[in-house]
């Protein structure tokens, strides 16, 4: 299982950074918990759109990075 991120309220993150540390995973898999519901899927749109390596999906406020094959 991979490691859950969680974050304070209001700390942006750097994509760029979180995408060149899924690249580095073993598992190939980053669990990142968002401040809502809303912004897991507001961002998970926003990231497909700008990496095309890349699949991702919610569960609930979590936001589930994936390396596509």
């Amino acid at each position: 299982m991979a490691r859950s991120l969680k974050f304070r309220r209001g700390r942006k993150l750097d994509w760029d950074s979180e995408i060149e540390r899924l690249n580095r995973t073993a598992s190939g898999q980053r669990r990142i918990v968002m401040g809502s519901d809303g912004s897991a899927q507001v961002t998970r749109v926003r990231l497909l759109s700008r990496y095309a390596n890349l699949r991702a999906r919610t569960e609930g406020r979590v936001l589930v990075l994936e390396l596509a094959p």
